[in-house]
């Protein structure tokens, strides 16, 4: 085979902007169904845990997610009692879950776990009154647990944690109507709730913006998919995406929605599981690029899939192609030919080129510190070769290249 070299023509920190706005099963979340379970991220791995299943059950294990395999391993059971309509949030390397409902009464503990030594540990109660149905967001270093509802009263207080010494602060009180089953995410280090439930008549769509800095909440536009309550959302990519949940008509939803806190506007993107398995009462996570829906119950009953979203990004206008944003040039060539790629970090990529008859004749990585190469094409023989580009395992690109000899 004839040698082909490449050489890096020039280098800049990139970005690359690679699938768009669809969403991908993955493993199931253990044996069996749950609903109004909790999740959380750490690093690279996903957790659920708790929640309730079939015949009233109440659960208390925790499942690990791997991103690389898709599946979900089962760890340390939740120490406090099995319960359902719990919170949880990670800050740093430690994931925190509490509150909740064990089905003799509403709760106001709150744990911490360590995926490093895989073990749980009891943290200071939330103050307040006890309570279930709640929502929670974590900024970097704080997180925080509010609204809710005691068995009687909806609510509106908020509280602060801090890890570094273990103690919660009470902070502006949710500025909306009192509520449960609401949704939360944070993005930028500010933390945004909306939607929920206040009575088995009053449902709603307003949507908030919590400001640490100020102690604040703003009104923002109203949701964008309606009246909602027991949906799921995720903070990813500087955005909001929430949806799922049930509306003001009982009507189990399966769209999902992306709110962009600089423009405060919402966009529809893809439905949540291929707009098969609608659902409430599931839970959203993000990890580094993806986002991910899980578990909840739908019509035909309780519900353990996983699946990944990919969101809609674009990249520098220069390199805006329909294909993966990867721009080859000139083709057709008879000399040398330029892969121009960007790449949002520095992630595995791989270029792959091969023969009408499949076979290989190069590959090679691609480099986040730079933003193209040159392939000498001048060694290949005349015809057509087809190229391929996957980032982290996942084939984002593909084309035809054309040698003219």
């Amino acid at each position: 085979m004839k040698k082909i070299t490449f050489s890096i023509l020039f280098s800049s920190i990139a970005l690359f902007s690679f699938a768009t706005n669809s969403w991908t099963q993955k493993g199931d979340v253990g044996t069996s169904g749950r609903k109004n379970a909790v999740a959380f991220s750490i690093g690279n791995k996903g957790y659920i845990a708790t929640g309730s299943a079939t015949g009233g059950t109440f659960l208390g294990d925790l499942w690990e997610y791997n991103q690389t395999s898709g599946a979900w391993t089962q760890k340390a059971n939740f120490t406090g009692t099995a319960r359902f309509a719990a919170v949880g949030f990670a800050i740093g390397n430690y994931g925190y879950v509490g509150t909740g409902s064990d089905g003799s009464a509403v709760k106001s503990d709150f744990y911490k776990y360590d995926p490093g030594g895989n073990l749980w540990t009891s943290i200071t109660s939330l103050p307040g009154v006890p309570r279930r149905s709640a929502c929670a967001f974590a900024t970097a270093t704080k997180g925080y647990v509010g609204t809710g509802f005691n068995n009687s009263t909806p609510l509106t207080d908020f509280y602060e944690y801090n890890p570094s010494n273990n103690t919660w602060t009470a902070v502006a009180s949710f500025t909306g109507p009192a509520r449960y089953s609401a949704v939360a995410a944070s993005v930028n280090n500010k933390g945004y709730v909306g939607t929920g439930l206040s009575s088995a008549s009053t449902f709603y769509k307003d949507w908030y913006e919590y400001d640490p800095t100020g102690n604040s909440w703003t009104q923002k536009t109203d949701f964008g998919g309606g009246f909602r309550f027991e949906g799921m959302a995720f903070g990813l990519t500087g955005k909001i995406f929430a949806g799922t949940g049930y509306d003001n008509a009982s009507t189990q939803k399966v769209d999902c929605w992306e709110f962009d806190p600089s423009a405060n506007s919402w966009t529809q993107r893809a439905d949540v599981a291929l707009n098969t398995y609608r659902r409430n009462g599931a839970v959203g996570f993000s990890i580094g690029s993806y986002g991910y829906c899980a578990t909840g119950i739908g019509p035909s009953g309780y519900l353990k899939d996983s699946w990944e979203y990919t969101p809609l990004v674009t990249g520098v206008e220069e390199f805006v192609l329909k294909n993966g944003n990867v721009h080859v040039y000139p083709n057709p060539s008879n000399g040398s030919i330029t892969l121009g790629y960007e790449l949002l970090k520095n992630v595995p990529a791989t270029f792959v080129l091969v023969d009408v008859f499949g076979k290989q004749v190069a590959s090679f990585a691609l480099d986040a510190s730079s933003r193209s190469v040159k392939l000498e094409a001048s060694v290949l023989n005349g015809g057509t070769y087809l190229y391929e580009v996957k980032v982290e395992q996942r084939t984002v690109a593909t084309g035809k290249i054309l040698i003219i000899k």
